[in-house]
C-alpha cells in the first residue's frame, strides 16, 4: 500500500467521527500520522508535497479573494433591498466544488470528476465570510514548534479543504479547477387570512 492511500484510509476512518467544521483537525492528524510508517510521514512533508501544497494555497487565495468580492456585492444589493421595503430577508449561499485534472490516472470521461464540496451559509459576506482573503495565517500548524508545516502560510479555503471539503494533502495536490456558485435568495411572507376569516361562524 502507497504512503498515500494509507493516509487516505486512515483519515476517512478518523473523519466518520468527525461531522462539519473541526477546530480539533491538528489532533485529528496527528491521530492519523502517528500510525503511519516513518517513511510515509516523511513523503508526506517533503520538500516537493510542501511545494504543491504552496502553488495550490495560491490558486485558492486567489478563489477566496474573488468569492469575498462576489460576497460582498450579492450582500450590499440585498440590504438595498431591504431598505426599499422590496425584501423581508435574504440567504446568501456559495456552493464549491473541486475537480481534478483531465491528465490525472482516475479521471472519467463525462464525469464530473469531484474531488470534494464546500457550502457556506450567510446573509452577510462581511461578516459571516470574514475570514476570506483577509490574508490571516489559517495554518492550524503555526504553533507548533516541532511540525514540519509550521512555517507555511495557508489561506482560509485551504483550511477548509481539510476541515469541511474532507480532503487529504494527496486530494489537495490533485485539485485542478474550483466550481462555484453562489445562490442568493430573496424572501417575502405574505399574509391569505383577512378580517373575516379570523371570526367565529354565527
Amino acid at each position: 500500500m502507497s504512503f498515500l492511500s494509507e493516509i487516505s484510509d486512515k483519515l476517512a476512518k478518523i473523519e466518520k467521527e468527525t461531522t462539519g467544521y473541526c477546530d480539533d483537525l491538528p489532533d485529528m492528524w496527528e491521530k492519523a500520522f502517528g500510525t503511519l510508517t516513518e517513511a510515509g510521514i516523511m513523503a508526506v512533508y517533503s520538500a516537493d508535497c510542501i511545494e504543491i501544497y504552496r502553488r495550490i494555497n495560491e490558486k485558492l487565495l486567489t478563489v477566496e479573494k474573488g468569492m469575498k468580492r462576489d460576497f460582498e456585492r450579492a450582500s450590499a444589493h440585498c440590504k438595498s433591498l431591504l431598505a426599499e421595503g422590496a425584501i423581508e430577508d435574504y440567504e446568501i449561499e456559495a456552493n464549491m466544488s473541486f475537480h481534478l485534472a483531465e491528465n490525472d490516472p482516475d479521471y472519467i470521461e463525462d464525469n464530473d470528476n469531484i474531488l470534494g464540496n464546500l457550502t457556506f451559509h450567510g446573509k452577510s459576506a462581511l461578516e459571516t465570510f470574514s475570514d476570506l482573503g483577509d490574508g490571516v495565517n489559517q495554518n492550524l500548524f503555526r504553533n507548533d514548534p516541532d511540525h514540519p508545516l509550521r512555517n507555511e502560510h495557508y489561506c482560509y479555503l485551504f483550511r477548509c479543504t481539510h476541515g469541511r471539503a474532507g480532503l487529504d494533502f494527496d486530494g489537495i495536490s490533485r485539485i485542478d479547477r474550483v466550481w462555484v456558485d453562489i445562490n442568493v435568495k430573496y424572501q417575502n411572507s405574505y399574509t391569505i387570512k383577512d378580517d373575516r376569516q379570523t371570526g367565529s361562524a354565527s
